[in-house]
């Protein structure tokens, strides 16, 4: 009895032990494609692709992403070019000069004042962004660091302009970094520093094949091998197809890039993270903002969202493949094949068309004019596309004249993501998109809605964001005081924010330990590398600070706060001219650098060059009116006799 006792508990110890390994693996990612979740998987390049699919490369290097990213060469240019083709700032009193010479692409910034030159910089560009069917847009690298252009080319209207987001006087000129979030859609991977967020070893020319079908070590090794399978019959496990996947994750590859919003990141997930064949909620939850104009004012690339939006696909199982052959470009494809992939479904539901032409005969080949019409985008301008929310045409009342915020709708995926992504993705669409301080509060009801006891270190690293974005310092502190106990392996932006935080309060000391904690986790990051030059200044430290700043200048010659820095620095060593020399570096890069004009005035005001200083007091002025500003140039104005 004892032994069937024993035996009994063993089959008993079994089936639990199997159950327990049913459960783990229900848990555990899977895919019938090997390329999806095994690490080893890597990517081969597009022309390993060509080798034995080069009718489907050639098709695809026609295409918007074929063509996405490239050298900034005249082949790639769909711009207009001539003396006549300008454009001009005219909140900043800057004009834009786009011209080749010898094939290399260059943008002219100056200005002029009583119609002489005040200031120009000439920076070639390197790379052209866009296939050039709405934009052409410009970026450059310095030391293999990433940065925009002011200007983009807007080829609809065949028209130069500021780039989007550079209007409205939010033009940062030649300082804006292009980050992992942005490359990893507009391009194929690159190869990143993982000491910086916008440096780049190795950058790819244009979308690839493995963007939508996931690494292709294994599928390369089989055929080497001489393992092929018949696709006419079979379905090649090797790498995804796309078209073989289930809805949900055959959506998730178009909208990675084609969903645009706030993307929030999950814990320990990066942007390159992603694969063909996983749901992109395994790597980032993606929200959109609702407002009551939503119906009939959209992003660019919200074609997912505006889809999912549509009876089409709600009554159905349409998916973007079921119109789109990503292989072949639109500009390629007749009006008769989009009238077909509508009237495919509609016709064998009896559903006919009532749109009549000026003779009164039913209208041929507009079902894509008339119900996914051409219209504008709220955030690029000088474009129109395609509204993917396929319906009948909005009427006049339907249309709203004012936007008011609704909502954050997460469009990622279809389970709620919880108050700590929500929060996350209300910091980010203040940080990144619009500074209402109404997402602050948002955040700030979202975060609170956790107890004290569910409280972890991303609340706490939300929190100390939240304060950080909102310059509440102290109470950013306090928070961290009340829950530093939480705080384990914190990130590097988390490191950097406490360090912003203490040094704003004084303590110099919390102040530079948390800035050099940032430092060691991206070594090559400039902000951080200032910041704690910045620190080490304050605290008295010049030598340290001038360490720092003189690394950054290493990295980044064309850094304009390095630069001031430096001239800090040199003026407290005694060697004013290294001091002007820096000043006038910052000011080539940015005329309007205000600390930079400021901090050369007084200079000059000290060595009694009251000519030299009046100007550049006189347009800091313009800047920003202050009473320092102002006692300056009564200082130079005593000195130097009225006007």
């Amino acid at each position: 009895m004892r032994r069937s006792y024993v035996f009994l508990l063993s089959i008993v110890a079994g089936f639990a032990l199997y159950l327990l390994s049913c459960q783990q693996a229900s848990n555990t990612p899977s895919s019938p494609f090997l390329n999806v979740y095994d690490s080893t998987a890597h990517y081969v390049g597009m022309q390993t692709c060509k080798g034995c699919h080069s009718d489907i490369y050639a098709s695809f290097m026609e295409t918007g992403m074929g063509q996405s990213w490239d050298r900034a060469r005249p082949y790639k240019s769909k711009a207009i070019f001539g003396d006549n083709q300008l454009v001009y700032d005219s909140i900043n009193n800057l004009y834009y000069h786009p011209y080749w010479k010898d094939s290399i692409l260059h943008i002219l910034e100056y200005r002029k004042e009583d119609g002489k030159i005040v200031h120009e910089r000439d920076q070639t560009i390197d790379y052209i962004v866009g296939s050039g069917q709405h934009t052409n847009s410009h970026l450059f690298t310095v030391n293999n660091y990433l940065y925009q252009a002011p200007i983009t080319f807007y080829t609809q209207l065949g028209l130069w302009d500021l780039a989007p987001g550079f209007e409205n006087g939010q033009n940062s000129k030649f300082t804006r970094p292009i980050q992992q979030e942005c490359i990893t859609c507009h391009n194929f991977y690159p190869k990143i520093d993982p000491a910086a967020e916008n440096r780049y070893s190795d950058v790819p020319t244009g979308i690839q094949c493995e963007r939508c079908h996931g690494p292709g070590s294994i599928h390369v090794a089989q055929k080497q091998n001489g393992i092929l399978v018949d696709i006419k019959t079979q379905t090649d496990y090797s790498i995804v197809n796309p078209r073989k996947l289930d809805r949900e994750r055959q959506i998730s590859v178009c909208q990675r890039c084609h969903l645009q919003g706030i993307s929030v990141l999950n814990e320990g997930k990066t942007f390159f993270d992603f694969r063909p064949g996983m749901l992109l909620s395994e790597v980032m939850h993606t929200f959109v903002p609702r407002y009551t104009d939503s119906l009939d004012n959209f992003i660019m690339a919200s074609h997912v969202d505006r889809m999912k939006m549509s009876r089409c696909f709600i009554q159905s199982d349409m998916t973007c493949l079921s119109c789109h052959n990503p292989h072949i470009s639109v500009k390629k494809t007749s009006a008769a094949y989009w009238d077909e992939k509508c009237t495919t479904c509609h016709s064998s539901k009896g559903t006919t068309c009532t749109a009549k032409d000026a003779t009164g005969q039913v209208e041929k080949s507009k079902c894509v004019s008339c119900h996914m019409p051409m219209s504008g985008s709220k955030d690029i301008p000088h474009v129109q596309i395609h509204d993917h929310n396929i319906r009948k045409p909005l009427s006049s009342q339907e249309i709203k004249s004012i936007a008011q915020f609704v909502r954050l709708a997460c469009v990622s995926d279809q389970q709620a993501p919880g108050a700590l992504t929500e929060a996350n993705a209300f910091l980010n669409l203040f940080e990144e998109y619009e500074s209402n301080a109404l997402y602050l509060e948002k955040a700030s009801s979202l975060l609170h809605t956790i107890p004290e006891n569910e409280r972890t270190n991303r609340w706490l690293s939300l929190s100390i964001r939240l304060y950080f974005l909102k310059n509440d310092f102290k109470q950013l502190i306090a928070v961290y005081h009340a829950n530093s106990n939480l705080l384990s392996n914190a990130e590097a932006w988390t490191n950097y924010r406490l360090g912003e935080a203490f040094m704003q309060q004084g303590d110099m000391q919390e102040a530079i330990h948390f800035l050099k904690e940032a430092n060691t986790q991206q070594s090559k990051n400039l902000e951080f590398i200032n910041k704690l030059g910045e620190a080490y200044f304050k605290n008295k430290q010049v030598s340290l600070a001038q360490a720092c700043f003189k690394q950054v200048l290493s990295l980044n010659s064309k850094n304009i706060s390095a630069n001031v820095s430096n001239a800090w620095c040199e003026h407290l060593a005694g060697n004013d001219a290294e001091s002007i020399r820096f000043y006038k570096s910052a000011l080539a890069l940015n005329p309007d650098y205000y600390t930079a004009l400021i901090g050369l005035a007084q200079l000059y005001v000290l060595q009694k060059n009251y000519g030299a200083a009046k100007p550049l007091a006189l347009r800091a002025k313009k800047i920003n009116n202050t009473e320092a500003v102002r006692a300056l140039l009564q200082e130079i104005n005593l000195g130097g006799g009225p006007d």
